[in-house]
């Protein structure tokens, strides 16, 4: 574990970080770092990092690889919601990159979710075949990847050494292994949470049952931009909710149940029994309810291609 940058004022060629790295590979040494935090293993009950760490153990199916040391202590140090088997801070990848920590965590058998942020991909050989792995174990990969912009790509090279790379051809090579991407650590945050509950996005289309007919307006805007497809309804469930909505609301999927508000928790149970019992929704035997459907900020990929209401 190396946590300083390595860089050296007035340094000889090859500098230090070649020099490192050079030994290093030629002992077989892995190293995490240079530039580094550390990293948390819950499952081995590792914790190696370079400051007193403010969190407690709360150990579950996450497994992150940041490049950015504030990313690794921001998820890993603040939401107890979010429960890691591995946290990982990259840094320089003298030796080891983000391609053998993808594919360490793939191995894991508590990772059902893998956060990604990115600033390059040192081994790009090594993170395709780490991406075959994922979607053949259906472990869902998310991706925040930075250095989009020319200005933030010069940025990313002085911080640690990263050749950001063509972005069009990140976003090419998501969209072929399935990768979910994200633009901000919100969003980051927000989709590992729903990953780690170990539900999957099944082929099909969305049902919705709203209280606001502005936020299903919302709802369903934000879906034309994600290219998710609600669900149709057939005959036998239009006249399901037909005969439970007060009058004047539409029996459509999207649905706002919510009318003058009496009886409205029989109302709602009702009518999301009617759209979850009815073609093509009908619930799997695996699945469980759906209570709370956090934002993602992609859907289009071969895996996700839009959520059956379970």
């Amino acid at each position: 574990m190396i946590f300083a940058s390595c860089y050296l004022e007035n340094d000889s060629d090859p500098p230090l970080t070649q020099r490192l790295a050079a030994l290093a590979r030629a002992a077989a040494m892995p190293i995490c770092g240079g530039n580094c935090m550390g990293f948390y293993n819950e499952t081995s009950h590792t914790w190696i990092c370079g400051f007193p760490a403010p969190r407690e153990p709360h150990q579950g199916g996450i497994a992150l690889i940041s490049h950015a040391g504030s990313v690794f202590g921001a998820l890993a140090h603040n939401d107890p919601r979010l429960k890691f088997n591995l946290v990982i801070s990259a840094g320089q990848e003298l030796v080891t990159s983000a391609a053998d920590y993808l594919d360490y965590a793939l191995e894991q058998p508590e990772t059902r979710v893998v956060g990604l942020f990115l600033e390059t991909v040192r081994d790009p050989a090594k993170f395709l075949a780490a991406l075959d792995k994922a979607a053949a174990r259906e472990i869902p990969v998310v991706a925040l990847k930075v250095g989009r912009t020319e200005a933030s790509a010069a940025l990313a090279m002085s911080h640690s050494g990263a050749i950001a790379g063509n972005d069009a051809a990140y976003q090419a090579l998501f969209d072929r292994y399935g990768v979910l991407r994200v633009s901000n650590v919100d969003e980051m945050a927000t989709t590992l949470l729903f990953f780690q509950q170990g539900r999957r996005a099944r082929a099909g289309g969305l049902a919705a049952i709203h209280d606001s007919g502005g936020e299903r307006e919302m709802v369903m805007d934000l879906a034309e931009d994600h290219r998710v497809p609600f669900a149709r309804i057939n005959s036998e469930t239009v006249a399901k909710l037909s005969a439970r909505l007060e009058f004047g609301l539409q029996p459509v999927n999207p649905l706002d149940a919510w009318g003058t508000g009496r009886d409205f928790v029989d109302l709602f149970a009702d009518c999301l029994v009617a759209l979850m019992a009815g073609p093509p929704i009908r619930r799997s035997a695996s699945s469980s309810t759906i209570s709370a459907i956090p934002r993602i900020s992609r859907w289009d990929s071969p895996r996700c291609a839009g959520a059956s209401m379970p």
